[in-house]
């Protein structure tokens, strides 16, 4: 695997993998002519650009030839038009994405150091908030800091904005960062313990941890809290789209609102009587294509969900 399909990429190998992908992108690309490099100087520098193109022609993944000026352009060669294809095969999938950013953004609230509370808009502007060589979206952020919350791995109070403000690490986070693991892994997921209620003779007669005791704690499944999560962050992403494709704006704002102070984790029958009034105003107003992606998500997160 060449250097360039890491994951996390130096500010090097992230502009190396910038240059090649400007020749991949470059309008009537040719095997046996140069696509010029000067667009790219004033938005690297110079110096850079050439740096990153003789790293590019000593990996074998572009020709060049240098005059006493240096590199005026190069042609990609088949070798390097594969390596571009493979990295954005990988950066188009949801699921590599969100494993990706689960493990930056706990490794960043590690960094911060014990009794930091830093704010997710700082790994926004952090060497973290990269994969392969591009940032992750505010969504994907904030859906990971839940998932990470959730997992037990952070700390820290929801955002009206879905993510959690000001996350802290967990004795369970740093333990994922500490060896190295991949917080993704089942193996990465605190230890949890179920008790199974059960009385037997008289309730002020057994005492908590004694024989004949036996306490059962529910717990809504991840998967169902994720699903949830996601479809409420759909309908406010297009909720003026919903809006003008005639579902009723206030009603579908007024739900919105009301699951912003509700855990699904805790009350995920609540939950689901929210996104089932959601379905209905979308269904009773907006058709066509978006109307039905939406209901469609819903209804995937409901069945997920206790009645």
């Amino acid at each position: 695997m060449s250097p360039l399909e890491a994951p996390m990429l130096s500010a090097t190998r992230t502009r190396q993998l910038r240059v090649l992908e400007f020749l991949y992108d470059a309008p009537g690309r040719s095997s046996s002519q140069e696509t010029s490099i000067e667009p790219l100087n004033d938005e690297l520098g110079v110096e850079r650009v050439q740096d990153a193109l003789q790293a590019l022609v000593d990996m074998r993944l572009v020709s060049s030839w240098a005059s006493i000026a240096g590199f005026s352009g190069g042609i990609l060669l088949p070798v390097g038009e594969d390596l571009v294809e493979r990295v954005r095969r990988v950066r188009a999938s949801a699921v590599e994405r969100n494993k990706a950013v689960r493990n930056s953004l706990l490794r960043w609230v590690y960094d911060q150091g014990v009794g930091a509370h830093p704010t997710l808009d700082h790994f926004l502007q952090s060497e973290h908030n990269q994969f392969h060589g591009q940032p992750f979206s505010k969504r994907e952020l904030h859906q990971a800091s839940r998932w990470l919350r959730e997992t037990g791995h952070i700390d820290g109070q929801g955002s009206s904005g879905g993510g959690i403000a000001r996350p802290t690490i967990t004795a369970s986070g740093t333990q994922v960062v500490e060896s190295g693991a991949d917080v993704n892994s089942p193996h990465a997921a605190p230890v949890q313990q179920t008790f199974h209620t059960k009385f037997t003779g008289q309730i002020s007669n057994v005492a908590v941890g004694g024989s004949g005791f036996t306490q059962t704690a529910t717990t809504l499944d991840l998967q169902a809290v994720e699903a949830a999560t996601n479809a409420l962050d759909l309908v406010r992403e297009t909720l003026e789209a919903l809006a003008q494709a005639g579902a009723d704006r206030a009603a579908l704002a007024e739900a919105l609102e009301q699951a912003r102070t509700v855990d699904p984790s805790k009350e995920p029958g609540l939950i689901r009587s929210i996104l089932a009034k959601i379905k209905t105003t979308i269904a009773a107003g907006a058709g066509g294509a978006l109307g039905g992606v939406v209901v469609e998500q819903i209804e995937r997160a409901m069945e997920q969900l206790p009645g």
